[in-house]
């Protein structure tokens, strides 16, 4: 199936011949993504054609240096792929989440930006990774409030279409074009998308799409609001708690989730039942036949934290008066966030952290929604309360990029990359689990900066990280070795490596190079 993909999604492009656009704008942005992603942000922006996969592959190799066995037991991508793209070459937006995949990166749509077609594709692909028992792979993609990500069905342009009938039978476009929905929708089942939206999403045409704007959206696309806890979008938690009710009696009759589901009652109920453990439960009542769907209820021990609810669907209680459960949800600011059991994470309701658009009303407009995790997002991302100038960099280097709070340089073979933001950089790169695929060999800490010298166990090559915190501000530079040789410095290496360390200064702090 996979071979005829290629071959039949070859001619397949949004808009414009087959290999008339120019490949995407594909770079390293920044050293850390968030607090939640303590690894490199990559921005992929513009159309998607052939060529992107492999330059793809060329940025990460290049600067992605740990890859799973850096990965912590609760779970990381290698890195984070920004996507921002109107489209283009279906087959190359599947090769792409495939790469995703198979290599544990997450995909992110960032606020203001958008991702249709071949690019929603790619999107699907967002994974991370834990090597504890039974998650390993496990699906890590994000839309921001603020962003679109729209699907639609493929599609041959007019030019192509004209070409493709004259070299071909009509019956043979018309059969190539049945087996294009056919793969599709196998696709689509693959990476996870609910089965109810499928039909939906194939039935947009080239001038339409299904984008994710409603916590139902992300629901049956199995993707996820930015990382914050569930507090910071919870606003009355019976609200909270009847909105993931109606997702559990999705789940259960295999149908959509609705926002006035008339046959689901809104008043919450103490004291629906006692759980299989003896736990009192609270939520509310759907029926009292035996052996029936009896109520949807949370426990009261969890209802009174902060967002780690444990919500079910129970049975009717049986002659000894507990209720069992017959679907259940369990959410989690810090850890797995999951619904139901079975399967690989890839392939069921599962997610890092906080399941947050589970508890939002499932047809809200999410752009509406986000006020009160603001605070939080901005303080995850390292944003400054104000502009910090870059540091000062006493070494003869060509800068490759830069912006207003990353810049990246280079001599020969070494490059650096400085990301500057708020005090928590510096505090979330000090607390980094650096001993994972690592091998330390140096390491010097103080209240205002350290640093941090080793080599990467996979592949043998040398780095060195150093940082400054000065107030409420920080700087992180990265050195490392371009090439992935496994060779240490060499002699001139290593003296620019120490020219950089011992000559960069930030808000008048320096490394203390006496030693």
């Amino acid at each position: 199936m996979l071979q005829m993909t290629r071959f039949l999604l070859a001619i397949l492009v949004v808009a414009g011949l087959a290999g008339s656009a120019a490949a995407a704008d594909i770079r390293f942005k920044q050293i850390y993504f968030s607090a939640d992603h303590m690894v490199p942000l990559i921005t992929y922006n513009g159309e998607t054609v052939a060529e992107d996969l492999e330059n793809l592959k060329a940025v990460i190799d290049e600067n992605v240096h740990c890859r799973e066995e850096c990965a912590p037991a609760d779970g990381s991508p290698i890195a984070v792929v920004s996507l921002n793209g109107p489209g283009g070459n279906y087959s190359t937006g599947l090769d792409l989440a495939q790469y995703f995949r198979d290599n544990h990166i997450a995909t992110i749509v960032e606020r203001g930006n958008y991702c249709y077609s071949a690019c929603a594709f790619a999107f699907l692909g967002g994974s991370a990774y834990s090597p504890q028992d039974g998650v390993g792979t496990y699906i890590d993609r994000v839309a921001e409030p603020g962003s679109i990500v729209g699907f639609h069905a493929p599609y041959i342009d007019d030019a192509n279409l004209a070409r493709y009938i004259e070299e071909k039978r009509t019956g043979e476009v018309m059969d190539n074009n049945r087996v294009n929905f056919a793969i599709m929708a196998d696709e689509l089942v693959r990476w996870n998308i609910n089965p109810n939206i499928v039909g939906w999403m194939m039935f947009q045409g080239p001038d339409q799409t299904y984008n994710l704007l409603t916590p139902n959206d992300l629901y049956l696309t199995r993707s996820a609001l930015p990382a914050s806890p569930a507090s910071s979008w919870i606003t009355d938690k019976q609200d909270a708690v009847r909105n993931a009710c109606l997702r559990l009696m999705a789940a259960f009759y295999s149908t959509q989730p609705e926002l006035e589901d008339p046959f689901f009652p809104t008043e919450f109920t103490p004291n629906t039942g006692i759980g299989a453990t003896g736990e009192p439960l609270s939520g509310f009542v759907l029926g009292n036949e035996p052996l029936r769907l009896g109520h949807c209820s949370v426990t009261q021990q969890s209802l009174a934290t902060n967002g780690d609810f444990d919500i079910a669907l129970y049975m009717t209680a049986g002659l000894d008066g507990r209720s069992l459960p017959l679907l259940s949800f369990f959410n989690r600011n810090k850890g797995w966030s999951t619904m139901g059991i079975g399967a690989e994470p890839t392939r069921r309701v599962f997610q890092k952290g906080s399941m947050n658009h589970m508890f939002l009303a499932p047809t809200a407009n999410l752009d509406d929604l986000d006020g009160g995790a603001n605070a939080f997002l901005n303080e995850s991302r390292f944003i400054p309360a104000q502009d910090i100038d870059l540091p000062i960099i006493d070494a003869n280097m060509t800068i490759e990029s830069q912006d207003f709070n990353t810049e990246t340089i280079r001599a020969g073979n070494v490059r650096a990359f400085i990301q500057t933001g708020s005090r928590e950089l510096f505090d979330a790169a000090l607390m980094e689990q650096t001993a994972l695929g690592t091998n330390i060999t140096h390491e010097s800490v103080s209240g205002a900066g350290f640093i941090r010298s080793g080599t990467y166990e996979e592949t043998g090559d040398p780095f060195s990280w150093f940082g400054f915190a000065s107030g409420d501000s920080a700087a992180i530079i990265h050195i490392e070795k371009v090439g992935n040789d496994g060779q240490s410095w060499t002699g001139e290496e290593a003296a620019l490596v120490r020219q950089i360390q011992c000559g960069t200064e930030f808000a008048t702090i320096t490394l203390n190079c006496a030693n």
